[in-house]
C-alpha cells in the first residue's frame, strides 16, 4: 500500500460573512408612540444561515429574534419599541448564534 497524503476538509461557511444593519424609521417620536427599527441581515455565504438578531437600547438587550437567510441572500425584518422614557436613546443591533443552516 502506498500513502497518497493527508487531506483536511474545512467548512466553506464563514460566520463573518453574515452581517446585520438597521435603520430607525423616525428619529423623533412622542412619548408612548412606537419606535420602528428596520433590520437587514445579509448572508454572503453560499450556504443558508441562521442567526439571532439582538436589539439593544442604550447598550442593554431588550429583545431578540431568530432569522434564516438563504445563501447569497438578504432578509428584512423589524422591531417595534414602545416603552422608552423621554430623552435620547441609542438603538443598536448585533448578531449572535450565527451558524450554517
Amino acid at each position: 500500500m502506498a500513502s497518497c497524503g493527508t487531506v483536511t476538509v474545512v467548512s466553506g461557511f464563514d460566520e463573518s460573512d453574515v452581517s446585520v444593519s438597521c435603520d430607525v424609521y423616525r428619529s423623533e417620536v412622542e412619548e408612548g408612540d412606537p419606535v420602528e427599527v428596520d433590520i437587514q441581515v445579509l448572508n454572503d455565504n453560499d450556504a443558508d444561515a441562521t442567526a439571532t438578531v439582538d436589539l439593544l437600547v442604550d447598550g442593554r438587550r431588550v429583545e431578540d429574534m431568530s432569522v434564516s437567510v438563504g445563501g447569497s441572500g438578504q432578509v428584512s425584518e423589524g422591531f417595534s419599541i414602545t416603552d422608552l422614557d423621554v430623552g435620547d436613546h441609542s438603538i443598536d443591533v448585533e448578531l449572535s448564534n450565527v451558524r450554517e443552516d
